[in-house]
């Protein structure tokens, strides 16, 4: 589904992204690798492949658009460091490591040497670029936003009292908030505030206006 926003048209795609076609740029927020480590660090029962289909993904999205650039918007990584680490970094270095960005989250604690390392450009806690902040929190601006932390879902009702919440992208205002694209992460739910707001769900291979 093509939106426009910040005087834009962005792509949102049922794979938890967006896709900004005029600047070759795929945004992606929330992965939150090295999650199933932590856990298991702490004796949590995790599937060591928990996150293999987060990389399938990404390379499903690396195929389809060819982006120049790849802005993570926050929470890269889950945790302090462990050897999850550097699967991501040797998959970024066999993926053309010097187009991928990182707007720092509050869960992205590695040293900055480590992003460096495995040749991520580091942003600071906000970015912004041709008249759109890029961020990790929300944030009303005098400018459109675009940001992450939040996990969106929006709840269905049915007729018959079920009720399903589905991971959204959400518009307030002038902000986006992004789905979380990491598959070891919850939802959040979000409202339509005011009038304005718009609220776009993703069920299966499908977005859907709320």
């Amino acid at each position: 589904m093509e939106i426009d926003f910040g005087g834009e048209c962005i792509e949102l795609n049922p794979l938890r992204c967006a896709f900004m076609r005029q600047r070759n740029m795929l945004l992606l927020a929330d992965l939150h690798l090295g999650k199933a480590a932590h856990f298991r660090r702490h004796g949590l029962a995790v599937p060591g492949e928990a996150h293999t289909a987060d990389y399938a993904r990404i390379d499903q999205l690396l195929s389809s658009y060819q982006p120049a650039k790849i802005l993570i918007l926050g929470d890269l990584f889950h945790s302090a460091h462990n050897p999850d680490w550097e699967l991501f970094a040797d998959f970024i270095r066999q993926r053309n490591a010097d187009r991928w960005m990182l707007v720092e989250g509050n869960h992205d604690i590695l040293s900055d040497a480590h992003y460096r390392d495995a040749g991520l450009q580091l942003l600071g806690d906000a970015w912004i670029d041709n008249g759109i902040c890029f961020r990790h929190e929300p944030a009303a601006l005098d400018l459109p936003v675009i940001a992450g932390h939040v996990h969106p879902g929006a709840a269905i009702e049915g007729r018959g009292r079920q009720r399903l919440r589905l991971p959204c992208f959400h518009i307030s205002g002038q902000t986006l908030t992004m789905p979380a694209f990491g598959a070891l992460t919850g939802l959040f739910t979000v409202h339509k505030n005011k009038a304005a707001d718009r609220i776009y769900a993703i069920a299966g291979d499908k977005i859907y206006p709320v």
